[in-house]
């Protein structure tokens, strides 16, 4: 299920930061940073151990934030109590600005309210499937020389939906059964943050 967060941002930071020249990433430095994630806010920390490879962890949730968003033919609306944490290995490409990353997200919380296809409705949940899932993105980070910095990164956490419902009408649940097997086609939820921060 696709959140709607705004990351207009997003475009252009990675083309203005792609104009930019590369600099080096030194050995033993520490990046913190915020910013704004398709899993609410977010905060993360990285540490440099060569040019090319840092070792990075994160934590995002939207804190309850009220969602409107579409699954297969449902529309859904309701709240979201969903994130998690994340571990991550960045790979900068020759030492440079350029990223892949990979590791591991452990999902907690889920969405709650109702999903809406024409005359049928019925109240339930979707959450994460996988207690530990997977994890890649690829991403663009531009360190100005005063220390601050500022990513832009793109990708997908690799779990299937759990979509469920309390009701007691059978066609509710049969219907929550079929979003079930229809939702999972891709197996990944997307990620898209936009993260700003300072190197020490």
């Amino acid at each position: 299920m696709q959140t709607k967060f705004t990351l207009a941002a997003l475009a252009a930071a990675t083309s203005l930061a792609a104009a930019a020249p590369a600099l080096a990433q030194e050995p033993g430095s520490v990046n913190v940073g915020a910013g704004l994630s398709t899993l609410g806010a977010t905060i993360e920390g990285s540490y440099q151990i060569t040019p090319e490879v840092a070792l990075r962890g994160l934590a995002n949730g939207t804190f309850g934030l009220g969602v409107e968003s579409t699954l297969e033919d449902y529309d859904f609306e309701g709240d979201a109590q969903i994130g998690g944490v994340g571990l991550l290995a960045d790979y900068y490409i020759g030492g440079g600005n350029f990223r892949v990353s990979g590791g591991v997200y452990v999902p907690v919380g889920e969405l709650e309210g109702t999903f809406t296809s024409g005359a049928q409705t019925f109240d339930g949940t979707a959450r994460f499937s996988d207690d530990v899932a997977p994890m890649a993105t690829a991403g663009y980070r531009y360190a100005f020389a005063s220390g601050l910095t500022l990513t832009a990164e793109a990708g997908a956490i690799f779990s299937d939906y759990e979509i469920s419902t309390n009701s007691p009408n059978p066609a509710d649940q049969a219907e929550a059964d079929r979003l079930n097997d229809e939702a999972n086609d891709w197996g990944a939820y997307p990620y898209v943050a936009l993260t700003a921060g300072f190197s020490f």
